[in-house]
C-alpha cells in the first residue's frame, strides 16, 4: 500500500514537472489539510498556518521542474510548512523585538554610549552563532527559547524524542556560550 502510494505522489510529480495543472490540484487536494495543521501546530493561528500552507503549495508549483523528492511528497509539504512557520515565528519576534537583542541590551536609562554599542554587539554574536547552528538544532532551540515550549512539547511537534530534543538543546547552548566567551576575550 505505502509503495503505490509513493508510486503515485511520484506520477503527479512528474505531471506536475510537465505543467499539468491537474496533477498540482490532485497534491493540493490530497495534502492541503495535513500541511495546514502542520503549520497550525507551530503558529497556533489559523491565518499564519494558511499563509504558511499557501507559501508550501506557491513554492511547489514554482519549483516544479527541478524537484527531486525522494522520500514521502506530504512530508515534504508538511517538512515546508514547519520551516515557514518557524521562520515566520522567528521574523515576528525579531520585529516585535523579542530577540536576544531585547535579552542582553541594557534597560537602564543611564547606560553609556559604549555599553550600548557593547551589547548590540553581543547580542550580534548572539545572532550569528544561533544562525550557524544546523538547522534541525537551531528549530529546536527557536521552538524553546522563542515561543517557550517545553521540551515534551517539541518532541512531539517534530516528531523526534525528548533526549534529542534535550541533546540538540545542549549542542545550541553550548555552541552560544563559547560564542560568548570568544567575544568576551
Amino acid at each position: 500500500m505505502l509503495y503505490m502510494e509513493k508510486s503515485l505522489e511520484q506520477q503527479w510529480l512528474k505531471q506536475l514537472a510537465t505543467d499539468d495543472k491537474k496533477a498540482y490540484e490532485i497534491i493540493f487536494k490530497a495534502h492541503y489539510q495535513s500541511v495546514y495543521l502542520s503549520a497550525l501546530r507551530i503558529t497556533k493561528d489559523a491565518n499564519s498556518a494558511k499563509d504558511a500552507a499557501q507559501e508550501v503549495f506557491l513554492e511547489l508549483w514554482k519549483n516544479r521542474y527541478k524537484l527531486n523528492i525522494t522520500s514521502s511528497l506530504k512530508g515534504y509539504l508538511c517538512r515546508g510548512a514547519v520551516n515557514r512557520s518557524l521562520n515566520s515565528i522567528k521574523s515576528r519576534n525579531h520585529h516585535a523585538g523579542q530577540d536576544l537583542a531585547t535579552i542582553v541590551e541594557p534597560s537602564s536609562n543611564t547606560s553609556t554610549p559604549e555599553k550600548l554599542a557593547e551589547a548590540n554587539e553581543l547580542s550580534e554574536v548572539i545572532q550569528k552563532a544561533i544562525n550557524g547552528l544546523p538547522e534541525r538544532c537551531r528549530q529546536i532551540f527557536v521552538l524553546s527559547r522563542y515561543e517557550g515550549k517545553k521540551y515534551r512539547e517539541i518532541a512531539t511537534l517534530l516528531g523526534i524524542s525528548i533526549k534529542t530534543v534535550e541533546n540538540q538543546m545542549l549542542k545550541a547552548l553550548k555552541v552560544l556560550r563559547k560564542a560568548i566567551a570568544e567575544y568576551k576575550e
